[in-house]
């Protein structure tokens, strides 16, 4: 492509442009500078124009001056030896040999346009995009030593810098010597003379830069800080310098309170037998003793899996004899656990014994006492406990016996202990009680709780409830007994909050009191507005079960058909008496709906029970009575 320029071409004229001004000065003053124009009165000739001799021009300026126009780069250096006034008259049109000069009236060459005087750059020109480029060469440069080399910097040539010694490696620190050359030493980063152990030959077991300098190799171990001081990969009481001496009971290690320490059996021996150790005859054990200034539940925990390990509480005092034992357990998993109720303030023991030498954690917990007072609760009495002023209580089953039948809620197929409390009320009221049982680790399992009025009947059931509130809207004034019993065996104890409130009107067919005729009719029933009452014979005591009841009134003997459409599974009984399950000559499960034809029914009122598992959504029941 060629490249075009634009410049004056004709010296001669040029130098008349440039002298036009001057002769217009020296013309005559009054008659003015005539510059040309087509307005005849634009001002009187300025006389004639003289030549370099002073003879007479002529008046005629002769035709306008006549621009070159554009100079194509055809011919680099095409202007070289012209006649020139200006450097602009000897321009080529070229970019990449420079700008040419007018020397002395004479064209001469211009600079290297790239010639960026840098002595290690290589440079070269695009004489298409008026470009130069500039190439850095470090192999023109010389010079450097061990910790430095030259390079070519296109701005100040040739120049020394620091080499890199970057071995992208983190547990190095890279440097330069200048004898040696690159050193990559391992990190040391808490400056205690150990590199760091997570790098590959480090000893270093903790290299943070803010207290790592306490812990390397050389370190002393400081038994009970927690940290393993000299990098041996035992802290404390597991390393044998922190050995333990509490093999007796003259030796026991008392312990600050509730609270997990680590311990270990590797230099103690077996001198102490638990009551609850079974096979388990030897292996050392470990002598621990706690205080305590008020009543209180302690629990004990040996936190050790796969060994066969056993734990104990016993009174300090009698910490040599087995046979003063206050909780023992030998678990075979390794994992034992006590729990003491009801220690009187005193100074304890806890005897740990291992099957072999080993490490473990020893947990310790003050938890409140569910055992406040004598075990007045386990039998239904005139001292049983009255509960009518509401509140929370607590109890724990292992203080109680398996005194009454199981209550009629509880899945259960055996005896459970159960606690009982007496209800006494002067009036109507609304009762709300909601329980939870509690293993002997803190976890949580379902509550069975009962309202009775006789707590040798279960047919004396008022309501009963399984893991949910059991609520009675209205319960009429009258003495009552409420019975909890664990739905688990691993249960050991238990919380019940007893609410009582101002009587509540029952909703329309949730009670047997409050039974909706449905005589030759269809009655849709919200679920949302039913609660459970104790359910039906057949079951439905339980959440989720909302239960609702039903009347039919026969004048003469009829038949009776009953329908029920729900959509699911639910349960349906068919009664001479409301809420009594020996009454039923119906009880059964069905689904989508049910249908039962009752025949020759006498006169008088039949009770339908439904129990559905939900708490949303409609359902219908239906009858239709006929002549046999």
């Amino acid at each position: 492509m060629s490249r075009l320029r634009f410049a004056f071409r004709n010296p001669e004229e040029t130098m008349r442009k440039l002298l036009l001004p001057l002769s217009c000065v020296l013309a005559v003053a009054a008659a003015g500078c005539e510059t040309g124009g087509d307005d005849p009165d634009a001002g009187t000739d300025a006389g004639p124009m003289l030549d370099d001799a002073g003879t007479d021009a002529g008046t005629d300026a002769g035709p306008p001056p006549v621009d070159a126009g554009p100079i194509v780069c055809d011919e680099p250096g095409s202007t070289l030896g012209e006649s020139c006034f200006l450097d602009g008259d000897c321009n080529d049109g070229c970019f990449c040999n420079g700008l040419e000069n007018c020397v002395e009236g004479t064209c001469v060459a211009g600079g290297d346009a790239c010639d960026d005087e840098i002595e290690c750059t290589t440079d070269s020109c695009d004489e298409d995009a008026d470009e130069c480029t500039n190439e850095a060469d470090d192999s023109v440069c010389t010079g450097g030593g061990t910790c430095t080399e030259a390079f070519c910097s296109t701005v100040t040539g040739c120049t020394l810098r620091p080499i890199s010694c970057d071995d992208d490696d983190s547990c190095t620190v890279d440097s330069c010597d200048p004898d040696e050359g690159c050193q990559h030493e391992l990190r040391d980063l808490d400056g205690d003379g150990f590199a760091d152990g997570r790098c590959e030959g480090g000893t270093d077991c903790n290299d943070d830069p803010a207290t790592g300098f306490l812990v390397n190799p050389d370190a002393t171990e400081i038994c009970g800080n927690g940290r393993d001081d000299d990098c041996n990969r035992l802290s404390d009481i597991s390393d044998p310098v922190c050995a333990p001496g509490n093999d007796t009971c003259g030796e026991a290690e008392m312990l600050a309170g509730p609270g997990t320490v680590s311990w270990n059996t590797s230099t103690l021996e077996d001198n102490l037998t638990t009551s609850c150790e079974g096979s388990l005859d030897s292996g050392p054990d470990a002598v621990f003793a706690f205080q305590l200034i008020e009543r209180r539940d302690v629990r004990a925990s040996v936190l050790l899996s796969g060994t066969d390990n056993a734990i104990e509480i016993r009174p300090l005092s009698g910490c040599d004899d087995s046979s003063q034992a206050i909780v023992c357990d030998d678990d075979f998993s390794g994992m034992p656990t006590v729990t003491a109720r009801g220690l009187e303030p005193g100074d304890y023991a806890i005897v740990v014994n291992t099957e072999d030498p080993t490490s473990f954690d020893l947990r310790l917990e003050f938890l409140p006492s569910v055992v406040t007072g004598p075990v007045d609760y386990d039998v239904c009495d005139a001292d049983t406990p009255d509960v009518s002023a509401g509140g929370t209580y607590r109890g724990a089953f292992d203080t109680l016996g398996d005194d009454y039948p199981t209550i009629s809620c509880n899945s259960t197929s055996s005896g459970r202990t159960d606690g009982v409390y007496r209800l006494s009320l002067l009036t109507d009221q609304a009762v709300t009680l909601d329980g939870q049982a509690f293993t002997d680790i803190g976890t949580t399992s379902d509550l069975a709780v009962a309202i009775v009025t006789d707590c040798a009947d279960t047919a004396s059931t008022v309501a009963c409830s399984l893991g949910s509130t059991l609520s009675v809207p209205t319960l009429p004034a009258g003495d009552y007994f409420v019975v909890v019993e664990p739905s688990s065996t691993s249960a050991v104890s238990y919380e019940l909050d007893v609410a009582l409130s101002a009587p509540t009107p029952p909703t329309p067919y949730d009670t047997c009191a409050t039974a909706m005729d449905v005589t030759d009719t269809t009655a849709t029933v919200d679920l949302s507005t039913l609660t459970n009452t104790g359910g039906l014979g057949c079951g439905g005591d339980v959440a989720p079960y909302r239960d609702a009841f039903f009347s039919v009134t026969l004048t003469e003997t009829r038949d009776v058909e009953v329908t029920t459409t729900v959509g699911s599974v639910h349960l349906m009984s068919f009664a001479t008496t409301c809420g009594e399950a020996s009454t039923e000559t119906l009880c059964r499960a069905g689904t989508p709906g049910i249908t039962e034809t009752f025949t020759a029914l006498p006169a008088g009122t039949y009770t339908i029970g439904v129990a559905v598992p939900a708490d949303t959504g409609t359902f219908d029941v239906t009858t239709t009575t006929s002549i046999p």
